[in-house]
């Protein structure tokens, strides 16, 4: 059994529609070392994020002071 980090366990709390996956024999730059499967599962949570229509787009541009 694998324990979360208190901020992976605060992240979760605070964003509930946020996804952890932890890539095995992957250091810190998983983006580099297992770039298929990153990118596989970043495509994977964007599908669902749209699906639940988390990214609701704005009416009106937001004016630039």
């Amino acid at each position: 059994m694998m324990r979360l980090p208190r901020l992976q366990l605060n992240t979760i709390i605070i964003l509930p529609v946020s996804e952890i996956v932890i890539f095995e024999d992957a250091s810190h730059q998983h983006h580099l070392e297992k770039t298929d499967e990153y990118l596989k599962v970043v495509r994977n949570f964007i599908d669902k994020a749209e699906k639940r229509q988390m990214f609701t787009p704005l009416k009106t541009p937001i004016p630039l002071k």
